[in-house]
């Protein structure tokens, strides 16, 4: 049974993607995505993500996603916000990168 997605339209996360944007004016945009998860008996964390990506247009992993210690998924999500990903370019001060992650 695949999950059903809600969006979730709580101000403090448009507010924070505007932020982000708002950021990384000088670079490509990222794409940003929240959604809440109708209550589903025994979803999968694995079936919840694959749904999230299906969503915005991706294929799931199904058995690859790889769990990772939130202190690794703060340093992933600051490299995210604050350079270029093809190249080693710093585009939002490392500061405010890891401010706007850890929010």
């Amino acid at each position: 049974m695949t999950p059903e997605l809600l969006p979730d339209n709580d101000p403090a996360l448009d507010q924070f993607a505007h932020d982000v944007a708002v950021a990384r004016a000088n670079s490509y945009p990222l794409l940003f995505a929240a959604y809440r998860v109708a209550p589903t008996p025994s979803a999968e964390p694995t079936a919840l993500l694959d749904a999230m990506a299906v969503a915005v247009g991706f294929e799931g992993l199904g058995a690859g996603w790889i769990a990772v210690p939130r202190r690794i998924a703060l340093k992933l999500l600051t490299q995210i916000i604050g350079s270029e990903l093809a190249y080693p370019e710093e585009v939002v001060p490392r500061e405010h990168a890891e401010a706007l992650a850890q929010r």
